[in-house]
């Protein structure tokens, strides 16, 4: 379904971008396709629990009328040097030494976008990807048609955490570890992506749901074993100091603010704040819906964006 090429961004980085739904333009120039005819498209801002395979089943839904594309986190996925020449640029630098962050994030979005030739896409973030989302909207307002924040606070993500819960433990746990000594922590973080327990303790920290789409949901998990654990952690700790908290109000687009009932990452009363602090939102709370909604309740997801989306004139 996800057909993958690679991109430069716009530090020479080499990324890995997906794409799928309805044909792109057939030659690219400077981001406008040849013809004029740019295409509307909606480009998907990944997670740190998961990547594009999470958006699979709102794909199936409506990727007869648009164009999705999503793109991993530079150095999240390793990029052979031969593959990155092939391409025509660098590979990128690898763990520790990799920028990871949120400014260079929201340079790779606009790098995705251009290279499938999308006009003022419907930027939809997911977790940390809603605060690439945001920054991109700060830095570009009139580039993004509209938001989905799907999963977060706006504020320093890991501060929202339900106290006590075992996301709360495993993750505050990590990052305290990171910040002590990465490459230790990179080892072992390794360990587990290498074993394959993934999944397990996704489940056991609570981020998913027994709903989840089991298909997109075991892609989702196998992409995850080839990570690097230590662009992993950089991309963590970069992304927790993050707070876009001060330019909410400034958000001028339809916004619509996605949570789930039992999310332990986003609790719903920080999402009501954040679709509260927000001009034009909207809030949608999956019920017994935690950190996967678009894996645990494909359907309603995809009824909800179908229906915005129209709202916006992504869609007619």
């Amino acid at each position: 379904m996800w057909t993958q090429r690679l991109v430069q961004s716009a530090d020479g980085t080499t990324l890995r971008a997906y794409a799928a739904g309805v044909a792109r333009a057939t030659t690219v120039r400077g981001g406008v396709p040849a013809d004029g005819s740019a295409k509307p498209g909606v480009v998907v801002c990944p997670g740190l629990a998961g990547g594009h395979h999470a958006f699979t089943p709102q794909v199936r839904y409506l990727g007869d009328r648009l164009r999705f594309v999503s793109w991993d986190f530079r150095g999240l996925h390793p990029i052979r040097p031969e593959e990155a020449a092939a391409a025509g640029g660098p590979c990128a630098a690898v763990g520790r030494e990799i920028d990871c962050s949120i400014d260079r994030q929201v340079d790779d979005l606009f790098a995705v976008a251009a290279a499938e030739g999308l006009d003022r896409p419907a930027v939809v973030g997911w977790s940390m990807g809603a605060q690439v989302a945001l920054e991109a909207y700060r830095r570009r307002p009139d580039a993004v048609r509209c938001l989905v924040l799907m999963s977060s606070t706006g504020r320093r993500p890991f501060e929202s955490l339900t106290r006590g819960s075992a996301s709360a433990r495993a993750m505050t746990g990590l990052l305290a570890l990171a910040r002590r000594g990465e490459r230790r922590t990179a080892a072992a973080l390794e360990h587990v992506l290498r074993r394959g327990d993934v999944a397990r303790w996704v489940a056991r920290v609570g981020l998913v749901a027994a709903s989840a789409d089991p298909l997109a949901f075991r892609e989702l998990v196998a992409h995850a074993r080839d990570l690097d654990a230590a662009a992993y952690l950089r991309t963590a700790l970069c992304a927790a100091e993050h707070d876009a908290s001060d330019m909410l109000a400034s958000v001028r687009v339809p916004t619509l603010v996605i949570s789930g009932e039992h999310d332990p990452f986003t609790p719903p009363a920080l999402a009501q704040q954040l679709a509260r602090s927000l001009p034009l939102s909207e809030i949608l709370i999956v019920p017994r819906g935690r950190h996967y909604p678009t894996l645990e309740h494909p359907e309603l997801l995809s009824l909800h964006l179908e229906r915005f989306f129209c709202e916006v004139g992504l869609l007619r």
